[in-house]
Order: C-alpha cells, then structure tokens, then sequence
C-alpha cells in the first residue's frame, strides 16, 4: 500500500492539471522519499540506545515527575484546538463543543487510560468517526521519539526498576495527549457534520495542526540522527506551533478562496487572543526573539549610557502593575497568583535558545553551548552548580538543583513556606510571611507563583543593569587612564563629559550617581598597581609576604596598599 501510495505520488508530480509547477511538486516529493528512506534505513548501535536512554531519563527528571507539566499539557485543546476551529465554526459554538466533548469522554476515562475498546462509550454521533481516527493513529501516538526509551530486557533489579518507572510515567505523559486528541476530536467531528463537512478530514486537520505529529518521519531530517534527536529533544512542540502560526498566517493572506482566508484569520486572530489571555505580551508568539532583537539593536543606537531595552519592562512601565496591566503584560493566571506565560504561551516559539539567557560573556557563552548540547546537558549543568552551591553552605538550594523537578518543586514549596527566599549569601529576600499558601501550593505542583516569578524576574534584570554599568564604569576608566598616561588633555576631558552623562543616566535609571573622583583615581591606582609588583605578580600590603615567598624576591620595603 505504501509503494503504491508513492508510485501515484511520483505520476501526479508529472501531471501537468496538477497546482504549482513541475519543479515545486518535484522538490516536495523528493523530500517525502528522503523520509521515507529514512524510516526504513533502521539501525540500532551502542550509541543509539544510549541515546534513548538518556532522552529517556531527561524527560522523566525534567518533565515527567512535574505534575505542573501534565496540567500545562491538559491546556492545549482549550489554547490551540479551540481558537482555529472557532475561525471557522465560531468561538461559541466551538468552546459548547469541545465542553460537551469532555462530557461525552468521561466514561472512557474511568482508569484514566485510553483504548481502541473504549471508542464503544463513545456517543453514537462520533462513534464511527472517532473509531477511523483511532484506526489511523492520529489519537493514540507513541511519544518515544521525543520522550525516549529505556528498552532493554534486563531483569537486574535495579535497571528493571528504573524501566518500570520510567513506562508508567511514559504512560501517564500519553494518556494525557491521548485525552487532549480524543476530546478535539469530537468536538472537530461534531462541528464538521452540523455543517455537512467531511468530519473525519476536518477532525485530522485539527489534530494535526494543532496537537502535531510526533513521528521521527514528521521531524525535519536532520533532526533525526542520535546525536541531533538528542541535542533538539523537545523541540518539537516548538515546530508544531510555529508551523500552526505561520499557516495561519499564510493562509489568511493567500487562502484559495474569500471564505477560506476569512477563516484563516479569524483562526489566527482567536488563537493570538488565546495566546495573551494565558500569556499576556510575554505569552505572544515570538516574544522572546523579538525581545532579545530589540534589545540588541537598542544597543546599537549610539547611546552608550543607556543598557539595552528590556521589552516586558517598558510594556510594564506604559500600562502599569495593577490588575489589568498584570493581564496584558502575563495573562490572567499571573494577575490570579501563577505564572504560566513562558509555559502554555507562545513566547518562545522561535527561540534557538529558548531557556538561555544570552549574554555577550563567558558565562553566556558557557549557556549558550550547555542550550545547544540539548535538555540532557541542562540535567548535567544544573547537577554541577548544586554541587557548587552546597559547597558553598546553601545545601538546601544545592539539593534541589540535583533531584528531579517533581521533587525539587516540593522542596522549594516546602523551603519557601518555612524559611523564604534567600539570595547567594543566605539573605533573606522574601520572608515565609510574604509568600502566602496558595504560592506555596502552585510551586509544589510546578507552577510558579507570582510573587516568586516577579522577583526572580526583577532580581535579573537588576542584575543586568547594574553589570552594565560596571562594564560602563570600567570601560571609561581605562580610556581616561590610556589618556592621562599619553598626556592626552583633550580626550581625557572628553572622557570626564562622557563620564558626567553615565552618571546621569545611573541616575535616571534609579541607581547612585559615582563621583568624578572615582574616575580620576584610576590613572593614580594603575601606577600603584604597577609599582607593587613583584617579577610579574602584582601584591597589596595583606599579601606581599606571600608574593615574595612565591618569587624568591628580596623584601625592599617598597609597595603600598592598593
């Protein structure tokens, strides 16, 4: 059936009657093929299985154990189905539909796994169509190509413990997706036959656009190997929803028909607003990309007193921080008490790095590497600063950066409802008092709350701008002691201006002004720098004895404090 099905393909790319030209039908099915090709080009080695286990482990420690994660994952017929189908059939009639669909679903649910046999529960109304999407396998998937597998047949105890954990955790993850696609579906069935539609296609449509197909074979090819199925691990749903936005878009400007671009960009318009009701202008898609554009552009501007442009704190700024401004800047469930904007939204849709905080450092650079090395290599990092930092007397902290998320989000409740949140020298920033139940709960179930998603948001960004300013600092000392030293009167005057305008948009910006003084001293501190030196190491009066221990050099009585 399948060799048939491409020798019609390759007879329609040669049939003139047939839409777009020779060349166009020609590179598209070249690229079916290839894929095709693939999927039977089955191998399996050493590096392969290790592979999947490893997706397999990342997933159950960064998602899996989180019950945040399997409540997010519930959401997306409500934020995506939903929103493209009202497009067409209206967001009333679409929102009674799928509210019915679950009704209708309920029975089927009763140990909360999904099968062929249930489809018997099912409304006579949907029954035969849902059974033909079922038989097709756009409802029950397999979620091994994202989630990975363990495998094997080992009956040691401890690796048949592990893989029997790492199945019922798997199953619960597809149970959920099998729930989302089996309610779309019978809302989609229902709302294609009230309008005398092909329901099984319009129900396809719909779960394929909007739920996605997970299959190795929908994934671009490169994505596909061990090593990149690795380094993209969890980036499908990315391309899935950026795929369901871009054909949106493209249809609503070159739909075939009036009717059908008219619905294209209802779809489009209900899905944006689905977008900023659960995510506000950080839920909208993009937002992260164009952030970071603005940001780095602003930074080209020629201003070089001002740091770059945080977009989510202008928007702040201009609509303000009361209950509706909450709303428009992180949805309502932020403005309600948790923070679910950079998780059901759509925010980071087009990010490369969708977790990583860029920076033009070595640090950021060290970020950005562990972000392309894929989700396994997160796992690794955030091993390695627990360790640092129970090193550093912050165990409690240290602990949770090595456990899995479900328990990490249950320590950190547990932590900020008894203790608060302390910063990296054992400050506390927010009391217990401050922190109310219900933030405590929605931490424990790994959705943050509010108030600890704002100040981790605000102390960021503090950062961010003190660190510029240091570098602002810094840099201007260095141009002013280049210029004392190649007795340069005019650019040092011209540095001391320049330093006189930093201070005033230190100011503007909140922090202190630093006096004139401080940039002054920098040509004087060099030459004591330079003086207190001792065969190539540089001392102050605490450690002067030991630099001339470890030099071998002979105490001349020279050298002051820095």
């Amino acid at each position: 059936e399948i060799n048939k099905t491409i020798s019609d393909m390759r007879t329609e790319v040669r049939d003139d009657t047939n839409a777009g030209n020779v060349e166009e039908r020609q590179d598209l099915f070249n690229e079916v093929l290839r894929r095709h090709m693939m999927g039977l080009d089955y191998r399996t080695n050493a590096w392969s299985r290790a592979v999947s286990r490893i997706m397999a482990g990342t997933s159950a420690w960064l998602l899996l154990t989180s019950l945040g994660y399997h409540i997010n994952n519930a959401t997306q017929p409500w934020v995506m189905s939903l929103p493209f189908m009202a497009g067409e059939h209206g967001f009333g009639r679409s929102t009674a539909a799928l509210t019915k669909a679950y009704a209708d679903i309920a029975p089927a649910l009763k140990d909360f796994r999904i099968s062929s046999g249930d489809v018997g529960t099912l409304p006579a109304d949907v029954r035969a169509e849902v059974q033909e999407l079922m038989d097709s396998g756009a409802i029950m998937i397999n979620l091994d190509s994202i989630m990975g597998r363990w495998g094997g047949t080992s009956d040691g105890a401890v690796t048949g413990s592990v893989r029997g954990a790492l199945r019922v955790m798997n199953k619960v993850a597809q149970s959920v997706e099998a729930v989302n696609r089996l309610a779309t579906a019978v809302a989609a069935v229902r709302l294609a036959k009230e309008r005398g539609q092909d329901a099984v296609a319009f129900a396809r449509d719909v779960i394929s656009r909007t739920h996605g197909e997970y299959a190795d074979w929908n994934a671009p090819r490169f994505m596909r190997t061990p090593t990149t199925r690795l380094m993209t691990q969890f980036r499908k749903f990315q391309v899935i929803q950026a795929s369901l936005f871009i054909r949106m878009a493209h249809d609503a400007m070159s739909g075939e028909s009036k009717e059908a671009r008219y619905a294209a960009t209802k779809s489009l318009l209900f899905s944006l607003a689905a977008m900023g009701a659960v995510g506000g202008l950080v839920g909208m898609p993009g937002f992260t990309t164009i952030s970071f554009l603005v940001g780095a552009l602003s930074g080209l501007g020629g201003d070089d007193d001002k740091p770059p442009v945080d977009l989510e704190q202008s928007w702040r700024e201009s609509v303000g921080d009361s209950f509706g401004g909450q709303i428009l800047t992180r949805g309502m469930p932020y403005a309600l008490g948790y923070d679910v904007s950079g998780r059901i939204g759509a925010g980071q849709m087009f990010s490369i790095l969708p977790f990583t905080d860029l920076s033009v450092s070595r640090d950021g650079v060290e970020k950005a590497v562990f972000g392309l090395a894929g989700a396994s290599a997160s796992v690794t990092a955030n091993a390695a600063e627990g360790i640092k930092m129970a090193s550093e007397g912050q165990m409690w902290k240290g602990l949770e950066r090595m456990v899995p998320k479900g328990a990490a989000d249950l320590s950190k409740a547990w932590r900020l409802s008894t203790k608060g949140e302390t910063n990296a020298r054992g400050d506390v920033v927010l009391s217990a008092d401050e922190i109310d139940t219900m933030d405590a709960i929605m931490q424990g179930i790994g959705l943050p709350g509010t108030v600890t998603s704002e100040r981790s948001r605000a102390a960021g960004l503090k950062y961010k701008i003190e660190q510029f300013y240091k570098a602002r600092a810094q840099s201007l000392q260095r141009e002013y002691t280049e210029a004392v030293r190649a007795g340069d009167s005019a650019t040092a005057a011209e540095v001391r201006a320049a330093w006189a305008n930093t201070q005033k948009a230190r100011e503007e910006m909140g922090l202190k002004r630093q006096p004139v003084s401080t940039l002054m001293r920098a040509a004087a501190a060099q030459k004591r720098r330079e003086r207190d030196t001792l065969n190539g190491l540089q001392f102050k009066r605490d450690n002067k004895k030991l630099v001339e221990k470890l030099t071998g050099a002979e105490d001349d009585g020279e050298g002051e404090d820095d």
